[in-house]
């Protein structure tokens, strides 16, 4: 309850008095997303789409008050890169290329940034070319990669300082562009969906736990929802589902994002327990919208104009605050 009230208490703070949007202007594919204390909601970060596709040194964050560009300064331009809060030091990592293009060494930058200031850390450099798809593993304090090109697939664990790849006794099913990951932490392991197979990583040794279903997840989306204790995944034909660490159970919401997509990324949002996605690519159209996943039903993000936002994070601080207090 503490962290709620400091992370309400961030976003008081950076709610700005100009408007804000509903969505940003471009689409984008290939970026990452991440829930950042210091922005006081998700960071979009990086990634490409028309009408340049180059990739963009860009970063946005959204709040409740709308998305608005975040760090203009220094921001490292990515794509095909993965982003993951690391709560404890209140940083994003961000890894991956800086460019289309690539070929051996195969060289991963890693970024870290704090919501003001973006530091160059330890590449991650790979036997594989496949696309770099992290988990923050909050339980051991470090974030997990998963890298695969066929036939291989690598995993590798980060400490804030260096990169180190673990050798494991079972290798998980090798996908090099699109799989999904993130970390459980009811459960304390990494989920990984590749292809239609789910995987955990205990620290030690994946482990398969479910096969055939669901279909259609390469290139979809995947986030932790705290708030139901459960992994939430859309697949690229918008089918939900959601995993209990035992199974997979589709949900049939009333509204589902439209039209079906792939390349987007989907974050977590714990401020308002929602799930999020921007844009992405349906066949040759790239969405401009942002969709939210409240545990029941989709539907597009709506800002609360300022001072409206204040007046709602201030009664959710009187809440958190009561709560913390009856505890």
């Amino acid at each position: 309850m503490n962290r709620l009230v400091s992370l309400l208490a961030v976003t008081l703070l950076t709610l700005s008095a100009h408007a804000m949007l509903t969505n940003p202007p471009l689409p984008n594919i290939d970026y990452a997303f991440a829930f950042l204390p210091g922005v006081g909601g998700l960071v979009m970060h990086g990634g490409w789409c028309e009408p340049d596709w180059e990739p963009r040194p860009d970063a946005w964050g959204l709040t409740i008050a709308g998305w608005d560009r975040v760090a203009t300064n220094g921001v490292p331009a990515m794509i095909h890169h993965s982003g993951a809060l690391d709560l404890p030091r209140s940083v994003m990592i961000v890894c991956g290329r800086t460019a289309f293009t690539f070929s051996p060494p195969y060289t991963n930058v890693t970024f870290e940034f704090d919501g003001v200031t973006w530091q160059r850390k330890a590449d991650l450099v790979t036997s594989v070319g496949g696309d770099v798809e992290i988990a923050y593993d909050s339980a051991r304090r470090l974030a997990v990669a998963y890298v695969a090109e066929s036939p291989t697939a690598e995993t590798w664990e980060y400490n804030g300082t260096n990169w180190t790849q673990r050798t494991t006794a079972t290798q998980p099913t090798p996908v090099g562009d699109g799989a999904l990951l993130q970390f459980d932490p009811i459960r304390s392991n990494v989920v990984l969906v590749a292809d239609t197979n789910t995987w955990t990583y205990d620290g030690t040794d994946w482990s398969l736990r479910a096969s055939g279903l669901p279909t259609n997840t390469v290139v979809g989306g995947m986030a932790f929802d705290a708030a139901r204790s459960n992994v939430v995944l859309l697949t690229t034909t918008s089918e939900t589902w959601t995993w209990d660490g035992t199974a997979w159970t589709k949900r049939l919401p009333a509204t589902s994002p439209t039209p079906a997509r792939g390349f987007f990324t989907l974050a977590y949002d714990p401020l308002r327990a929602v799930s999020v996605l921007f844009s992405g690519e349906a066949g040759l159209v790239h969405p401009v919208d942002t969709w939210e996943w409240d545990g029941t039903n989709w539907g597009q993000f709506v800002p609360v104009p300022e001072p409206a936002a204040t007046a709602v994070l201030i009664g959710l601080m009187f809440v958190a605050r009561k709560g913390r207090k009856g505890t």
